[in-house]
Parts: structure tokens; C-alpha cells; sequence
């Protein structure tokens, strides 16, 4: 059968949209999207055959019949940046379904119930008035990567979010709760094990999070390996974190509260803590520990993309780096081989002064530029920091290499750094 579409102009429909059920029921693809005149989306249940359906940026729609949430054959569903919808379908039983959108939609403020299993693989739900997910989420079992921005409101993440086979990635900023507090929502203590084994990515930013929840059930998820609890209430980050032996990336800035580190991942290469104001002394030490920085660096010998990266609030660079240096500069020499290098840097609270600082480093063998780079571009932080990467030959333009080293003879090096602030 050939494939139907339909588009209608921006000024082509009235204020309620046409019955289209009776001369369009083999209609495949339906276009109203930017349709400035439609406010009521009608009753499509003739339409059975239709896989598309986009009603982006219809600015006064305020109303979605239910008989959408029933179309069999439905793959592609748009309802972007439409501000005023109200009214949407309760309940969505549609099988082959992919794509949602609901970005922008701030008028709506309920996600419906999933009465079957569907094969939605992204779901982003950012800028909406979404006050919490239902727990049929579950029913989403090929979702993969699931984001979510509050607008307004209270977002919350139901437990059952974790039965997802298939989620690799959580995205939620701004959640005023993030897993339901209903008794009578619980999953039993085996199941845990089997939880979301392909999750890689967690980052739940302002979501609210306390010692509760933290020790709770983020404690499930041994296998991540980039988690960012930026901006939340917690005090303690529990020892149980160094059982994850995957974890990489652990990003805790804005966590004002945040008084004890008990332990870190053993393969941590990058960790921030900015403006963490509450450290003990002893956690921000455990934080720059020898162990850890000299454990990432060796690591990361061979990681071409990545480098290690450490920024924690002190104001003193630790005892057990070998060289050290007042002012904007450090020299040193080496020959033959160029020496993996762990390099720290000291910058002072200007946030009462400016808005954004921008922090670039340079190095210069024998005064000829090889390696240029940006080290912070952001929000001036409220107390003095530590900021510590790795520098190694891969690093380097090797080009550049060649041509300011002197082979079998000492080379001089010079790193510099630059503090542009705005």
C-alpha cells in the first residue's frame, strides 16, 4: 500500500480541528505541526493505519483527544514546544510507538499511564509541568536514556524506574523528589540484583537527594560509571562508594551540605567537588590523596581522549608533589622521553569580584609552544580551589614534539598559565 501523508498549512484549519476520521483512514503521516488555529485535536480512532503524528508548535492546542493513546500502529509522536496542552490521553496503549516528545509542553502536568509494553528507546521530558511519573513507566522495556528537566512543580521518579532492562542512562536536574515513597511501590530485596545492569550514566543535579536516599539505592548500582549528584542535601558520601570499581567520572560540586567523604572509587579519574564548603579537613585531603591521583595517572598512560582531572576547595598544594612554584609558571627538564605528570594549580575565590573566570594553561619546550588548553570556563568559585591534571606525551601534538625537542639532549619545559576573568 503507498504511503499517505497529509500537511496541513499553518492558517488552513479553524479553531477546532476537522473530523478526518471518515476520508483519510488509510492516512500514514500527519503534519499539523506550527498550526496556529488548532485548539482541539478530535476524535482519531479511524485512523488505524497512521504511524506519524506532529503537532509541534501548535501554540494554542490546548486538548489531545484519548483515541491517540489507542492507535496500534502509531511510531512517532510530536508534541514539542505546544505550551499550552492541558489535555492529553490518560492512558497510551501503543505498541510500536519510538519517539515522544513532550519537551516544552508546561501546561501539562501528568504523564500517562503505560498499560502495555512499548518500544520508546529516548524520552526526554524537559521544560514540562510533569509532577510526577507513574509507576507503569516500568512498561517502557526498551527505554534506554531517560531525561528530565523541571519546570514547575514537583517531579518524581517512581522505584520502577529501575526495572528498566534496558536504561543506560538517567538524566534528572531539578527533581524536588526522585524515587517514590510509596509503600506499597517496593521492590523485593532479590530483585535488586537484576536491576538496570546496563546503566552507565547517572546524574541527578538539584534532585533533593539525602543520606537516605543516597545509601538507600544509589548503593544498587555498583556498575556506573559517571555519576553526578551536583547541588544536593546530602552530608555523607557513604563508604559503600568504593565498591564501585567502574566509576570514572564523580561530580559533587554545590553540595553545600557535604561534611565527611568516607571513601572514593579506586579507578576515580575525574572529581570535581566545587564549592563544596562544608569538607572536613581530612575529606578534602582524601579527595587529592597520593594513592588515588597516582593510581589515575598511571591509568590513563594510554587513554589518548581522556585526562585525569581533580578540583577540590584547598587552599595549600599537597606535601607529596615534588616541585613547586610561586606565580604563574613552572620549568623543569627532562631527555629522551617526555615524564608523565601530575600538575596542580592553586587559583583564589574572585566571585565577589567577577561573574566567570577562564583559566588556560600552556606548555613551551625549548620556548616553542606543543600542548594549549582550557582548564575552566565557568561560574568564579566561592572559596580557593585545587585544580590538578594529568600532562603526558599523548597529550601533545607530536608534530610539535619533534620539532622543539633536541634528541638525545636535555630539554627545557615551561608551563603557563593564563586567568582571564569576566
Amino acid at each position: 500500500m503507498a504511503r499517505v501523508t497529509f500537511k496541513f498549512a499553518a492558517s488552513f484549519l479553524p479553531k477546532k480541528a476537522c473530523d478526518i476520521r471518515s476520508k483519510l483512514e488509510n492516512l500514514r503521516v500527519l503534519n499539523m505541526g506550527s498550526c496556529q488555529y488548532i485548539t482541539n485535536i478530535p476524535n482519531l480512532s479511524g485512523l488505524q493505519h497512521l504511524k506519524e503524528l506532529d503537532l509541534q508548535s501548535c501554540k494554542n492546542l490546548i486538548e489531545i483527544h484519548h483515541s491517540v493513546g489507542n492507535l496500534a500502529k502509531l511510531q512517532y509522536l510530536n508534541v514539542e514546544n505546544c505550551g499550552r496542552l492541558k489535555i492529553f490521553p490518560r492512558c497510551i496503549k501503543l505498541p510500536f510507538l519510538e519517539i515522544l516528545h513532550l519537551n516544552n509542553c508546561s501546561s501539562l502536568t501528568y504523564f500517562p499511564d503505560v498499560l502495555e509494553k512499548m518500544k520508546i528507546r529516548y524520552l526526554q521530558l524537559v521544560v514540562t509541568g510533569i509532577e510526577k511519573l507513574p509507576w507503569s513507566i516500568c512498561n517502557l522495556t526498551r527505554l534506554r536514556r531517560l531525561f528530565i528537566n523541571r519546570h514547575q512543580g514537583v517531579t518524581e521518579l517512581p522505584i520502577s524506574i529501575f526495572l528498566l532492562p534496558e536504561l543506560e542512562v538517567i538524566d534528572a536536574k531539578r527533581c524536588g523528589k526522585w524515587l517514590s515513597s510509596n509503600p506499597n511501590e517496593a521492590i523485593e530485596e532479590e530483585i535488586w540484583p537484576m536491576l538496570c545492569p546496563n546503566i552507565f550514566a547517572i546524574y541527578l543535579q538539584e534532585c533533593n537527594i539525602s543520606d537516605e536516599l543516597l545509601r538507600t539505592y544509589l548503593t544498587r548500582f555498583i556498575n556506573v560509571k559517571h555519576l553526578d549528584l551536583t547541588g544536593n542535601n546530602f552530608t555523607i558520601l557513604p563508604a559503600w562508594i568504593k565498591e564501585c570499581q567502574y566509576l570514572r567520572h564523580l561530580i559533587l560540586n554545590d553540595c553545600k551540605h557535604l561534611r565527611e567523604v568516607e571513601g572514593i572509587p579506586p579507578k576515580t579519574e575525574y572529581l570535581e567537588a566545587i564549592n563544596c564548603l562544608s569538607l572536613s579537613s581530612e575529606s578534602r585531603s582524601l579527595l587529592l590523596s597520593e594513592e588515588l591521583l597516582r593510581a589515575a595517572v598511571i591509568r590513563q598512560s594510554d587513554n589518548i581522549v581522556f585526562k585525569t582531572f581533580f578540583c577540590v576547595p584547598l587552599t595549600c598544594i599537597p606535601d607529596w608533589f615534588d616541585h613547586r612554584s610561586k606565580g604563574a609558571s613552572i620549568s623543569f627538564w627532562f631527555r629522551n622521553c617526555f615524564p608523565p605528570l601530575c600538575l596542580c594549580l592553586v587559583f583564589k575565590s574572585m566571585d565577589d569580584v567577577y561573574d566567570n573566570c577562564h583559566v588556560t594553561t600552556s606548555v613551551c619546550i625549548n620556548d616553542k609552544e606543543v600542548y594549549w588548553n582550557e582548564l575552566w570556563n565557568r561560574d568564579a568559585p566561592n572559596v580557593d580551589h585545587i585544580l590538578v591534571y594529568d600532562l603526558k606525551e599523548n597529550h601533545i601534538s607530536w608534530d610539535k614534539m619533534g620539532q622543539a625537542c633536541r634528541k638525545s639532549k636535555w630539554n627545557h619545559v615551561k608551563w603557563d598559565k593564563m586567568f582571564v576573568s569576566e
